[in-house]
């Protein structure tokens, strides 16, 4: 474990012609972004650094908070997702991934 803090960041992709997520044509998606960090800024740039390889770009950031179990109940089968990204995040904290993401036409 780190002292590092949670991030959720919601936001939408650039998908590249080469992307593996490039399956239907679509040339976005949204997503929420699950990183550890010890602030906005690196959590950002962690996240960035994640997608880059996988021929993503940020587009949009539309909200970036800091994860609370009073923001996201551990009872709501809508959080669940996002519960275990951060049980991962917590084990790996290194480790970027995201939860509800979605392609969109634009």
């Amino acid at each position: 474990m780190t002292d590092n803090t949670i991030w959720l960041i919601h936001h939408k992709l650039k998908i590249g012609e080469g992307s593996p997520l490039n399956m239907d044509g679509s040339k976005f998606a949204s997503a929420i972004g699950i990183v550890s960090a010890n602030s906005l800024v690196g959590a950002i740039i962690k996240l960035d650094n994640f997608l880059s390889p996988q021929l993503l770009e940020l587009a949009d950031i539309s909200q970036c908070e800091i994860y609370t179990t009073e923001k996201y109940p551990e009872d709501s089968d809508d959080n669940r997702d996002i519960h275990e990204a951060v049980r991962e995040i917590n084990n790996e904290p290194e480790k970027v991934t995201w939860v509800r993401g979605e392609t969109l036409s634009e």
